[in-house]
């Protein structure tokens, strides 16, 4: 009996090849959004465990593939250093099809089909200004006595210690005390 044909992804096979265990998740495919945000909530999953797949090419060891988190951001310096290149950068097709999505500047999908019948496809997404807008906040801890009470000045307030500087760059968008409760509560619970 024939064995079943199977679908896999370049980076399917690449695991396969380096005996890597892994799941795969099958979903309905939407067209208008291949994001892997789109796809985690497809497959119930969180965004940090989709991964999406970049090809690159680098200026000594040529074409790479980059497997990154979902809502991750690939950083080329990064990866020309764990790669053994000086330089690498987003392979000449993919430009285009950047560049071919940012002149039409709309939500959509650009895709080209390369040689070898893989499929290369460019999402774009038209923010508003306030989706790039960030706000700073400096993060202030008060100082302790040394039974470990809060020093208060003279009003009640607590006095801050200057030793503690930090800063929060924070999405304008974003709800600050929900940033603040979940990136700065975990780390320094009596921030001010």
């Amino acid at each position: 009996m024939a064995k079943a044909k199977s679908n896999k992804t370049n980076a399917c096979r690449i695991l396969d090849s380096m005996k890597i265990a892994y799941t795969t998740k099958e979903y309905e495919v939407d067209e208008s959004d291949l994001s892997a945000v789109h796809v985690a909530a497809s497959v119930g999953m969180d965004v940090k465990m989709v991964f999406k797949t970049l090809v690159c090419r680098g200026d000594k060891n040529g074409v790479l593939m980059a497997c990154i988190p979902g809502d991750g951001e690939l950083d080329l310096k990064a990866l020309a250093v764990v790669s053994g290149n000086k330089r690498v950068e987003i392979t000449e097709v993919a430009r285009q099809l950047v560049m071919k999505a940012y002149y039409a500047f709309n939500d959509g999908m650009v895709t080209k089909t390369v040689a070898d019948g893989t499929e290369i496809r460019v999402e774009s997404k038209v923010r508003e200004n306030e989706y790039f807008k960030y706000s700073k906040l400096s993060i202030l801890k008060p100082m302790y006595d040394a039974d470990g009470n809060i020093v208060r000045d003279k009003k009640g307030r607590p006095v801050i210690d200057k030793s503690f500087n930090d800063t929060e760059i924070i999405p304008w968008l974003a709800d600050r005390n929900e940033y603040l409760r979940k990136n700065v509560a975990p780390y320094s619970p009596d921030y001010i």
